[in-house]
């Protein structure tokens, strides 16, 4: 028994080794296996979970939108008023409550998204010159002259020279919008203060639509990241003025009609 066993630790045919080395590459293609598929099941993971708070991040951006333009006590219906002067032969315009004609007037803080796309839908009717010279971003400062808003007009002249201007008033009337499509400089919506951090910002692009929509995509920086567009209406009503008046009063109400995944725009 003794010799036989010598026999085989001194054997040179190397069956033993052979069978080792067969049974560790067995063991290192299993092993490769396994951790190959580990690390992509780690990486789906990871990505799903990035993913799934770029959708949580991008949707609560979006309803915050979406709950200001519902809000009737928003600025969703803005309030545009077009007044002659037969005195100075000069016209005035005010969005809400702000003269757009002062100078400085369209730096106020207080100027919303929503009444400056306003305001540059019914410049864009001033004359076919400036159709397309919408602003490219919402913090561009307005410039708005006393001919812009007289080009805004239907047969504004008439009130120039006419001794009766309630007659001559009758037949004036702001003019239909033209609905270009316009893509405003894209802004940002980040986190609440002291949670800035646990937030990436959502990119916000605004695009005027020829089928009188405004089209708000929300986004972020990023290959997993979920893209939703908001899709809101604008509704414009100009009551007849009250007679013996030279001022008329453009009500815009913004409504929100329906979100769909991805990038919905002209």
């Amino acid at each position: 028994m003794l010799s036989r066993a010598k026999h085989k630790v001194q054997s040179q045919r190397g069956a033993s080794l052979s069978m080792a080395l067969m049974l560790f590459l067995v063991i290192t293609t299993v092993a490769s296996i396994v951790l190959a598929a580990a690390t992509a099941s780690a990486g789906r993971i990871a990505q799903a979970e990035q993913l799934e708070k770029s959708y949580y991040t991008i949707t609560s951006a979006m309803d915050l939108v979406r709950s200001e333009i519902k809000d009737p006590s928003t600025n969703r219906s803005v309030k545009i008023t077009r007044t002659y002067d037969p005195e100075n032969k000069s016209w005035a315009m005010t969005l809400g409550t702000m003269d757009v004609v002062a100078s400085d007037a369209m730096k106020s803080p207080t100027c919303t998204l929503f009444q400056l796309a306003t305001l540059d839908l019914v410049l864009a009717s001033a004359s076919e010159s400036i159709t397309d010279s919408s602003p490219s971003s919402f913090k561009d400062l307005r410039s708005v002259s006393s001919d812009m808003i007289k080009s805004s007009m239907v047969n504004a002249d008439t009130l120039g020279s006419a001794a009766d201007q309630a007659a001559a008033a009758a037949n004036v009337t702001p003019k239909d919008i033209p609905w270009t499509p316009h893509t405003y400089e894209h802004f940002e919506i980040s986190g609440p203060s002291g949670y800035s951090n646990l937030f990436d910002p959502v990119r916000v692009t605004v695009y005027r639509n020829t089928d009188e929509t405004f089209s708000l995509v929300f986004e972020q920086d990023g290959a997993s990241t979920a893209v939703f567009t908001l899709v809101a209406s604008v509704g414009f009503a100009t009551p007849e003025p009250s007679e013996g008046t030279t001022t008329w009063n453009t009500t815009v109400t913004w409504t929100p009609m329906y979100v769909v995944e991805g990038s919905h725009h002209d």
